[in-house]
């Protein structure tokens, strides 16, 4: 497990060691429960989920940090191409788009009353009314029987 402090250093040395600092990009925390990371251009800011850096490995960590910082070298314009591939591979990075993580809970969980199956978890509340939906579980003759339920911590 890594803490969220020596990512953050970390990603900022490596901003450092790619010149990337002298151009004003720093590293951030950030409460994302959804993804590892993120490049904000604009902003010049590598953020860095401080929940998911607590859950994960310090190897998964250092492979997000160079993911993110492959896009800030290459520029807006890649997205997940060839062009970042090549330099997320020079960094370390596996060249691709997304990574097998552990995430926390979801607050909210919607369950299926006819077959007892927890369909999807959601980190905030959803506003769908869920009364004429159904699940793949049961298909149609699920109609109505979807709950959503709010987990305590």
């Amino acid at each position: 497990m890594a803490s969220i402090a020596e990512a953050l250093a970390y990603c900022n040395q490596l901003l450092r060691e790619h010149g990337l600092w002298e151009q004003g990009w720093r590293a951030a925390a950030d409460m994302a429960k959804r993804r590892a990371g993120v490049c904000r251009y604009r902003r010049r800011i590598i953020g860095l989920s401080a929940p998911l850096t607590a859950l994960n490995t310090w190897e998964q960590t250092v492979d997000t940090i160079r993911h993110e910082i492959a896009h800030a070298l290459v520029g807006p314009g890649h997205a997940h191409d060839a062009v970042w591939q090549a330099m997320a591979t020079r960094l370390g990075a596996a060249p691709k788009a997304r990574c097998v993580m552990k995430t926390p809970p979801g607050r909210y969980q919607l369950h299926c009353k006819r077959c007892g199956k927890l369909v999807r978890e959601y980190h905030r509340r959803p506003r769908m009314n869920f009364a004429q939906a159904w699940a793949s579980c049961c298909g149609r003759e699920g109609l109505g029987h979807l709950q959503l339920i709010a987990v305590e911590d």
